[in-house]
């Protein structure tokens, strides 16, 4: 029986180049080392993204009079201003009443965060109080998110603390 060679006859320049690039090759291994694996390698930094839901960061309107609708204008212009609202959804509610104004408040997660009276004797103040309730509402909704995320107790769901 005829042992057939591993490699084929090949002339002798051949043979030497091969087994110039063989060794060429592991030269190279051992001088740059093994290439870095993948877990090693940090992960490029990740764009913030949006949340899936279409109705984060809306502000609704549940005002019925004229007095909360203009209410409602200054709160949201004065809430555009501030940073990073666009996590946060609001609702404005009015509840009018004809011996003592409109009482108007403002609700995030089924929370009030602002509440006050408008008076109709004093139209001139409804604007004012619409920027600073934005102000107020901001602050509130803010640190109840800062003790929503700080403070767990597994008897308490989220929504009763």
């Amino acid at each position: 029986m005829r042992r057939t060679p591993m490699f084929p006859a090949l002339p002798p320049v051949a043979a030497r180049n091969r087994l110039a690039g063989f060794a060429l090759v592991a030269v190279m291994f051992f001088v740059t080392g093994p290439a870095p694996r993948a877990q090693e390698q940090t992960p490029p930094p990740r764009p913030e993204t949006r949340s899936l839901d279409p109705y984060v960061g809306v502000v609704t309107d549940g005002t019925v009079t004229i007095f909360g609708q203009e209410f409602y204008r200054a709160f949201t212009t004065a809430w555009r201003e501030q940073p990073r609202i666009d996590r946060y959804s609001l609702a404005v509610f009015e509840r009018p009443s004809a011996r003592w104004g409109s009482l108007v408040w403002v609700e995030y997660a089924s929370r009030r965060v602002f509440s006050a009276f408008l008076s109709p004797s004093r139209r001139d103040h409804i604007r004012a109080a619409g920027l600073d309730a934005a102000q107020i509402a901001y602050r509130n909704v803010v640190d109840s998110e800062v003790g929503r995320l700080l403070f767990r107790d597994p008897d308490l769901a989220r929504e009763e603390l």
